[in-house]
């Protein structure tokens, strides 16, 4: 294969093998989709490792024709917003019980076993309880897995306890909020001088179930949501709100991307990773922002990514990126504000 890395066109790669391969809800809808296996589906994907720059990739990533069927029919409404939506059904020990009797018998499929497993798991990270393995469960494990997760639920509040990050929280953190809040208040009023309707004091693109629009605590900006930038992705802004009130207490316009003239910041939400060609993505962003906000997914270095995503970033390989699209920047991560997630700060000068 004459293969070379799509961010520092280094040779030197190296083929993932299947023990690194990520399965989720996306690879076991596809495949089912495909009638054909998730260790298939992810294979003829060709996942790969620059160890030059140690970028994961899809060298033969899913086509336009399976994202277009994956975002419009097969998972047409975020997942983790009707999570969200209907948390208190996922956190009751019935839910959780059925899903762990299916770990612990042998005669379940590998693929059916794997999508008890995301599921337990989703919950069980989300309180902060430790991940289930590939072992089969014994009866004795899941009754302490039981036990401990009602003794947790009893005791604690379950939105007070819910971790930043993970599929039934979301990314409301207020560090970020006070973030967008700071920067515009110390903005040049040159970037608003003609008060034009079309510049933002913050426009979201991406995934907005993790995103910071109606939050309350950003009344006082302008605000935009950004419907057709984000390649491979949903179209609309999914709000976990209810739908007959959600136009009315909306406080953000809604604007195609050309529309957009400027915004002191945009936020782009679990979605760059996402991109057909991350050079070109960035290069449109920054045309209309100095300030570059966002969280990308990262797993372990030589893991696969996600088959819904083409990259596993990580520092290193974004920090190579911007550094050949000649821009004056500074790239900053922060690891500790989610749980899976990386969030990025990229200012230019």
């Amino acid at each position: 294969m004459n293969s070379s890395c799509p961010f520092c066109k280094s040779k030197n790669l190296k083929i993932i093998n299947e023990d690194n391969y990520q399965y989720n809800s996306y690879s076991f809808i596809l495949a089912k989709h495909k009638n054909c296996t998730e260790i298939e589906l992810i294979r003829d994907a060709q996942p790969m490792l620059c160890e030059s720059c140690s970028l994961s990739f899809f060298y033969n990533w899913i086509s336009l024709a399976d994202n277009l069927i994956l975002y419009n029919k097969l998972v047409p409404t975020h997942p983790s917003c009707l999570n969200i939506v209907n948390k208190k059904k996922h956190f009751k020990s019935d839910y959780l019980l059925s899903r762990l009797i299916n770990l612990s018998k042998s005669n379940i499929s590998d693929e059916n076993q794997g999508k008890s497993r995301r599921e337990a798991n989703s919950v069980l990270n989300s309180i902060g309880m430790e991940s289930i393995g590939n072992d089969l469960l014994s009866e004795q494990k899941v009754k302490r897995i039981i036990d401990r997760f009602k003794e947790k639920i009893l005791n604690y509040d379950l939105d007070n306890m819910l971790i930043a990050g993970t599929k039934y929280a979301g990314f409301n953190h207020k560090y970020v909020e006070e973030l967008i809040r700071d920067y515009n208040s110390i903005s040049s009023i040159e970037d608003f001088v003609d008060s034009n309707k079309n510049k933002f004091s913050y426009t979201e693109i991406g995934c907005p179930t993790w995103g910071f629009l109606n939050t309350p605590n950003l009344q006082n900006i302008s605000l935009c949501f950004s419907d057709d930038i984000a390649e491979n992705f949903w179209s609309s802004h999914h709000e976990f709100l209810n739908k007959s009130t959600q136009k009315l207490n909306r406080n953000y316009s809604v604007k195609s991307w050309n529309e957009i003239e400027y915004s002191r910041i945009i936020g782009a939400f679990a979605c760059i990773d996402h991109s057909n060609n991350l050079s070109i993505f960035i290069k449109n962003l920054i045309a209309k922002t100095k300030f570059l906000i966002g969280t990308f997914e990262e797993s372990p270095l030589g893991v696969a990514p996600p088959i819904q995503h083409h990259y596993n970033l990580n520092y290193q390989s974004l920090n190579y990126l911007l550094s050949t699209l000649s821009l004056n920047y500074t790239l900053l991560i922060n690891k500790s504000l989610y749980e899976k997630y990386t969030f990025f700060e990229i200012k230019l000068f």
